[in-house]
């Protein structure tokens, strides 16, 4: 992709040089939120490793002492996929990192919270009548919070609420909990597939073979109301994510199921584990596969969108629909921008869509939407957007 910005590699370099010292001042005051501190870790990694590398081994300690120090903030499920996929990502760096081994801890923690649990609610549940209503729908995924006894944070879990509550008062209680979400499927595909890439574990491929099939049948599902992917219609291409399962075994609908919602963040995410799906399976990495088919699709769907969006093409959290809560799902645009980056890095035939003139543009749209001196004060979520987009477009410009 040759460069289409009006800055030039040594500006767009140095904005993500001021970006990121502002980023790095955000970090040492915040220990609120685990998972957010875990997807900003993953852009800054992204931004050692191929914009500037020369603050890496001090920031070793930063990322360090926030895994710790907001670790009680974890209370669901995907909390521990953000951060074992970056403290992988970290081990895989000790050029940058030197001493990696409590990034080793911290993602062997991660994986064990999520595999011990997110995959075995239903079967902890399965014996009690009253779960009954919530039995899967196809065996193999995860949800994002338990249904019984503690949470991760001491609070108790509890049933999902069925459909007749949902629609009685839709406001009451939370709408998320206890159920199979995109994210956590998503980032549990990708933590298990890279850790297989890394160890040849054949623990780790039979959860992401497990993982992959779920989703594979989700997508397959010919209900266009129903279906993990749809099309958005009005000639737009492609297809996008929604943001969580549809139905139950039973046929009843999930609590809080929109059929028109989708996050930024879970395109990146599902294009990412489809990506990984294609290196663990090289047999998959051709044009006829189906995780080349999904990945191009979502891929197409989102650059078209936001392209055409009243934003002028500037990316939004939610690519169709609204989901609300600014404060977490206003990651999902850097969360797309680093899993389109990985896309571009690790499979040169999917460059066919990244580096298309929609790509382009798009990328261009979302550095221009940069701000030109952006201090701390801005906050850990835009800022670790703004390093994605830019870490992003220089590297994905250079070859």
């Amino acid at each position: 992709m040759a460069s289409t910005f009006v800055a030039s590699e040594q500006e767009l370099v140095q904005s993500a040089q001021t970006v990121y010292a502002a980023l790095k001042a955000q970090w040492e005051t915040y220990s609120n939120y685990y998972w957010q501190l875990g997807h900003s870790f993953d852009t800054i990694i992204d931004y050692f490793a191929f914009i500037d590398g020369s603050d890496a081994a001090n920031f070793s300690q930063i990322a360090q002492q926030g895994h710790q120090s907001s670790l009680g903030s974890a209370c669901w499920y995907d909390d521990f996929g953000w951060w074992g996929i970056s403290a992988l990502k970290a081990a895989q760096y000790p050029e940058l990192f030197k001493d990696v081994a409590p990034f080793v801890t911290i993602y062997e923690g991660c994986w064990k919270t999520m595999y011990d649990n997110a995959p075995n609610v239903w079967a902890n549940n399965q014996h009690n009548p009253a779960a009954a209503p919530f039995r899967p729908r196809f065996d193999g995924g995860v949800w994002n919070r338990g249904w019984t006894g503690k949470d991760e944070c001491g609070g108790t879990n509890h049933l999902p609420r069925d459909e007749a509550e949902c629609k009685k008062d839709p406001a009451q209680g939370d709408n998320l909990e206890g159920i199979q979400n995109t994210v956590t499927n998503g980032l549990y595909l990708v933590l298990a597939l890279r850790l297989y890439e890394a160890t040849n574990n054949a623990l780790y491929l039979a959860a992401a073979k497990r993982e992959y099939d779920f989703l594979n049948q989700w997508f397959n599902v010919s209900d266009s109301q129903n279906g993990l992917l749809f099309v958005p219609g009005g000639g737009v291409p492609g297809a996008l994510a929604r943001e969580r399962m549809s139905t139950y075994a039973s046929g009843t609908r999930v609590c809080g199921y929109t059929p028109g919602l989708a996050w930024s963040g879970d395109q990146g995410i599902i294009v990412g584990g489809l990506i990984d799906r294609m290196i663990v399976v090289p047999s998959d990495n051709n044009p006829g596969s189906p995780a080349s088919k999904y990945a191009v699709a979502i891929l197409e769907c989102v650059a078209s969108l936001t392209n055409h969006n009243s934003y002028h093409g500037v990316m939004q959290p939610w690519i169709w629909g609204n989901g609300g809560d600014p404060g977490d799902y206003s990651t999902g645009v850097g969360v797309f921008m680093r899993y389109l980056l990985y896309a571009d890095q690790k499979n040169t035939r999917i460059r066919n869509q990244t580096r298309s003139q929609d790509y382009r543009q798009l990328i261009a749209a979302n550095v221009s939407a940069v701000p030109t001196n952006p201090t701390q004060d801005a906050g850990l979520v835009p800022l670790t957007n703004w390093l994605a987009i830019l870490v992003a477009a220089i590297q994905m410009s250079r070859n």
